[in-house]
This record gives structure tokens, sequence and C-alpha cells, in this order.
């Protein structure tokens, strides 16, 4: 799940319409399509969407993220209508990171798409942590990433 949780940051951060394929929000594990539904499945199930999945510490963990992401973007233009600038830093092949600026202020995000643990050293990101998981800001400006660990602030 930590790898759909990276994602659904990135979605919310990036530009255009996140989108929150049919059951992500739930971490839904059940194979799905979305040509079929309850009346006609075929050889896949429809997401159950009773009081057992939605009380998962994963399905938990993931309405969270989305509640938050869904109120920054509600409330802060910087989410909707900022501009996106790729940092580059030393490990451009696992790791994306970048601002997303608007007006005066500016929010950065890192994120390590690969299934071990990366230190990247960004330039001059610091500020509030809003969102993170499996990530650590170390002393020398340094940030370790865990295995699709991703960590999100916004410039103060």
């Amino acid at each position: 799940h930590r790898g759909m949780d990276l994602i659904q940051v990135l979605n919310y951060v990036m530009d255009g319409v996140p989108m929150v394929y049919c059951g992500n929000e739930l971490c839904d594990e059940t194979k799905l399509s979305m040509f079929a539904n309850r009346f006609h499945p075929g050889k896949f199930r429809p997401t159950p969407r009773g009081d057992a999945m939605k009380n998962t510490s994963a399905a938990k963990r993931r309405q969270e993220i989305l509640r938050t992401m869904n109120g920054l973007r509600k409330k802060d233009p910087l989410y909707r209508e900022g501009e996106i600038r790729f940092t580059a830093h030393d490990c451009p092949d696992t790791v994306a990171a970048f601002r997303r600026e608007y007006a005066d202020r500016s929010v950065w995000f890192a994120g390590n798409f690969s299934d071990h643990t990366e230190e990247v050293t960004l330039p001059d990101y610091t500020g509030e942590l809003i969102l993170s998981d499996g990530a650590e800001l170390l002393p020398d400006g340094r940030i370790r990433l865990e295995e699709k660990g991703y960590i999100l602030g916004d410039k103060k």
C-alpha cells in the first residue's frame, strides 16, 4: 500500500484533476475491472464497501491522506493553479522531486519510486512538513526516503 499512498499524494500535487480509481480510497486488493459491476461481474468482483474494509489500518491511513489532500486543493489555489518546477538532484533514476509554486509560496515534494532506501540532497527544501511516510530529514540537509517513501513540505 505504501507505493499507492505515494502515488495518491503525487496525484494531488501534480497538475490536473486527481483520480481515485474504484477502491483505492479503501486500499482494496480485489481483482477489479471498470467494465464489471455487481450485476455483471464476469471474472471480477465488486469492491466491498462494508465496515470491515473501511476500518483496516491501511484504509484509515489512505482516507486520511485523501482527506488532507482534498482539503489542501479545496482551500489553497497553489495546489490547483501553481506551476511545477522539477529539481535536479543526486538520485534522478529513483527519486522524483519538484516544487509547486504560486504567487509567493511553494510546496515541495520528493518521492522514492525504487525498492530500496535512498538518501537524496535537495537544495533548500525546508519548511513545515505537510505529509510524509518513510521519510526522514537528516541533519546534513539530506532526506532519507525508504522504499516508496515520500515527503511533502510547505516552503515558508
